[in-house]
């Protein structure tokens, strides 16, 4: 069993989803035995602990239930042994103390004990959380032979859907269109034989752009991009600075309101040390980021073009190897070390200077300086967008044109890809077995020749680089691949292909910084064919949100719109079956208007659920008074009339004493309450149900003070539309309308601070809770093997990567509970209560919008500083 046995005075074990982590060890005695103890014959009672080395392994394959499983250690013969254990059960962190007096009334055999081992780490595998390669390496070295394919573990990647937040920011067009995360597989070792020319690459043809006859202004820079890359414009080198202090700021919904930070994998830490120049303080004018891809985390070419700046000017890195040379007949030089820490390679062109981490990038932009090739600044697609954001009014605007998404869907780019991903997978098994301890021959590649060899302490390919730092895909000499490279590339095409119709996709976005806030405007053109954007589409086709529709008011904390057109094949589709259920002969929908919302306000509803007990108890006891309402625009109040009286008339005859009617008024206005009585066991008999329709609209809402409180915005707008004296509040609503003409969000920070407080498992802080325990399992292996070294400096230094607490706080040793844990979060069996992420704080109010335009999607999201 050698070093997976522990020995300590106290230990606890942490378990996730049914899988135990230990988190304290020694040498193994010369006696052990080895235990399977039943989850049902653990006790309670917590005494002088023991010392063992816990698993946790069901007996019925594939198969996690508590109950079915049992946990598995190595410990002396005799003596109690005691411990403890920390679960995730629906979002909820329970943990349990035990002890258990005799182990060896549990022993079993090592053959057995070894397989629960394995299983624990597979388990870890399939959990995804960090530390792969070492638990990957610890299972196959247990396993052998018979390791066979990581269980849990999807081959093909397809791309995340995302929050439903990703519709009105855009994100989730850009995952749909470029669709990086969808790999190819890796492929089986075999002879190279398939010409890479000769296979068909993608078909779809390019958009054909229509640009405005007036004069467009483009960046100077533009000049300098090849047509097949990426470029941002950066108005100025502080708009660099304020743009990368914008997106590592945790506080940004833009990032962790999605999904909450644990890892840094040091990106721009990196490419400043390559480039050998400080971001944060640049010279010139404007500045152009370009490169091949975007293959930042695994690594990609780079390169930086300043304005009205000489190479001279730029730092001069000290202690590593100067080279020179000449392309396009432009003079170049660089400053280079072992393993690309740096590679910094410059040019002086026209009063500008080129900066590359990549003499191959470096060479291609000057050839399209000298116009040997073409430039960003000739295309199309990229004027049009110019057109459309303007030169001067933003801080960075981005551009993707055809050809780099076409290059990056190519036979090269993604069978180069999935060969990356397998030489990254064995550099970072031979790394993780080197820190591990582990004896033997030298992990060789499986699939690809790597060239492996050792410089210093770090594992090198000769062909791939490292896995801190991968050689680019643009420098990888790829002519040949296999026959089954080619069919896996072929299957890949296909299926993207098939999701379109028309044309292809460029992508382009602006960045607008200022005092008040961030706005982020993105374009899509077009969306692939079966976008997830398409129900909305079609229902909104033809018609817009009104500038001020939804009965938008300051009291509300979220508030969410949709265009529809009800003369739209879906709504009538809709339409056509009310009226079939209900018997309505006429057009049931016929009264609808152009746009309909959903808001939740603030209410006294929310500071009762924070101050209870048990918030989740107090919500299912009073989900009744929920302060959330339904609006609809109104076009015509007569066929509203008609298909509420045939409504109440259809719900009378099928359910009859299910409904009390009743007319109530306020503020002059009357309003319908709906008393919903049901069978006994429904427990329906708080439910009460408004609505009224009035100058704002039809309401329908559960909440009464709502209906109240609806009616009162109704009684102020009647009243400024007879005398046209406009209140300062809705002015204001006026003048910031929605930002999309067909989805509109509109969120204030003190909603996702309630929603934090009262609801628990699902809350932000409890996201950030679990993405902070995930890295618990791998800092206490760590530990294990470099008990005097700080577990997150050994885990930078295998993985490349920083293990972050999402909340703020830092890793350190908890010797009591023998457990790495969090300064903000603690650890599972002694969770501490966390307050959210300060850098949150940082912003009052957001706002999304999406609109459709023919062919694409343009969305905005807008951030609002708090004061």
């Amino acid at each position: 069993m050698g070093r997976y046995a522990i020995g300590m005075k106290r230990w606890s074990l942490l378990l996730l989803s049914l899988v135990v982590l230990p988190v304290a060890y020694a040498d193994e005695p010369d006696t052990t035995v080895y235990v399977r103890v039943p989850f049902s014959a653990l006790g309670r009672a917590l005494s002088n602990l023991g010392w063992g080395h816990a698993y946790v392994f069901s007996e019925t394959p594939g198969f996690r239930a508590r109950g079915e499983e049992s946990l598995w250690f190595a410990a002396r013969p005799g003596g109690p042994v005691s411990g403890a254990m920390a679960w995730e059960d629906g979002g909820r962190w329970n943990h349990v103390r035990f002890t258990i007096a005799d182990p060896s009334a549990y022993a079993t055999d090592k053959a057995a004990y070894d397989k629960a081992r394995a299983e624990y780490y597979g388990d870890l595998l399939g959990a995804r959380v960090p530390g792969a390669a070492l638990f990957r390496a610890r299972r196959s070295s247990i396993l052998g032979a018979e390791a066979g394919a990581e269980p849990n573990v999807r081959r093909w990647q397809r791309p995340r859907r995302g929050s439903s937040y990703d519709l009105f920011t855009g994100g989730r067009a850009f995952t749909e269109n470029l669709q990086l995360d969808r790999n190819l597989p890796a492929a089986a070792a075999a002879e190279a034989t398939i010409a890479l020319e000769t296979i068909k690459g993608i078909t779809v043809k390019p958009y054909e752009w229509k640009l405005p006859t007036s004069p467009i202004a483009v960046d100077r820079l533009a000049a300098f991009v090849p047509e097949d890359q990426y470029a941002v414009f950066f108005a100025s080198p502080e708009a660099l600075r304020e743009t990368l202090a914008l997106l590592q700021d945790q506080g940004t919904p833009l990032l962790s309101w999605i999904e909450p930070r644990a890892e840094d994998h040091r990106v721009l830490e990196r490419y400043e040390r390559q480039l050998a120049l400080d971001l944060a303080a640049l010279p010139g004018k404007t500045v152009a980021v370009t490169g091949s891809d975007p293959y930042f985390e695994g690594g990609t070419d780079i390169a930086l073009i300043l304005e009205g700046v000489a190479c001279k000017d730029l730092p001069q890195p000290a202690g590593v190897r100067a080279v020179r040379g000449k392309a396009a007949g432009l003079a170049w030089h660089g400053f280079v070390s072992g393993q690309r820490v740096v590679s910094s390679f410059r040019a002086d062109v026209n009063g500008d200077a080129v900066v590359s981490n990549s003499r191959a990038q470096l060479e291609r932009i000057l050839a399209v300086a000298q116009k040997a090739s073409p430039s960003l600044a000739v295309l199309d697609e990229y004027r049009f967008f110019r057109h459309r954001y303007p030169l001067g009014k933003d801080a960075a605007f981005l551009m993707v044109p055809d050809a780099a998404i076409r290059k990056w869907c190519s036979p090269k780019w993604r069978i180069a890809t999935a060969r990356r991903q397998v030489a990254l997978s064995e550099l970072l098994d031979r790394q993780v077995r080197r820190a591990d301890g582990a004896k033997g021959a030298p992990v060789q590649a499986k699939t690809i020749d790597l060239a492996l060899r050792l410089d210093g302490e770090q594992v090198v390919s000769d062909v791939y680089g490292t896995a801190d730092f991968l050689t680019p895909i643009a420098e990888l000499a790829l002519d040949k691949v296999t026959a089954e490279e080619a069919r896996l590339y072929e299957r890949w095409r296909n299926g993207y292909e098939s999701n379109w119709s028309g044309f292809f996709d460029p992508i382009a976005a602006r960045l607008a910084t200022g005092d008040d806030g961030v706005d982020f405007d993105v374009s899509v053109m077009p969306l692939i064919d079966n976008s997830d954007y398409r129900e909305f589409i079609e229902v909104a086709r033809g018609v817009k949100i009104g500038a001020d529709a939804g009965d938008r008011h300051p009291e509300s904390l979220l508030h969410v719109t949709f265009a529809i057109d009800a003369d739209s094949k879906p709504v009538k589709r809709a339409w056509r079956f009310v009226a079939g259920m209900t018997g309505l002969e006429i057009n049931p929908m016929a009264w609808l208007g152009t746009s309909w919302s959903v808001h939740v306000d603030a209410d006294p509803f929310f500071d009762e659920m924070a101050r209870a007990d048990d918030p989740e108890d107090f919500f299912e006891k009073n989900w009744h008074r929920f302060p959330g309402a339904l609006q609809c625009e109104v076009r015509n109040a007569g066929k509203l009339a008609l298909f509420l009286i045939g409504m109440r008339r259809w719900i009378e005859q099928t359910v009859p004493d299910w409904t009390t009617w009743s007319i109530h008024e306020h503020a002059g206005k009357k309003y319908t309450t709906i008393r919903v009585k049901g069978p006994a066991d429904w427990n329906l008999d708080k439910l009460r149900i408004h609505y009224a329709v009035a100058e704002n609209g039809l309401t329908v809402t559960i909440n009464e003070n709502m209906m109240k409180r609806a009616l009162d915005r109704a009684v102020r707008l009647g009243k400024e539309q007879t005398d046209g004296d406009v209140s300062p509040a809705r002015s204001n609503m006026v003048a910031q309308p929605w930002l999309g003409e067909h989805l509109g969000l509109h969120g204030k920070r003190a909603l996702v601070e309630l929603f934090d407080r009262v609801v628990g498992s699902q809350s932000f802080s409890a996201q950030m809770r679990r993405h902070c325990y995930r890295n618990l399992y791998i800092l206490n292996e760590w530990k294990r093997l470099y008990p005097n070294d700080d577990p997150v400096a050994v885990h930078q230094k295998v993985f490349g990567t920083r293990l972050l607490c999402p909340g703020g706080g830092k890793y350190v040793w908890n010797e009591k509970a023998h457990t790495m844990e969090s300064t903000v979060f603690g650890h599972p069996a002694a969770a501490k209560k966390a307050k959210l992420n300060p850098a949150y704080m940082k912003w009052a109010a957001l706002n999304a919008g999406a609109t459709f335009e023919a062919d694409g999607l343009r969305a905005r999201l807008r951030l609002a500083r708090a004061r």
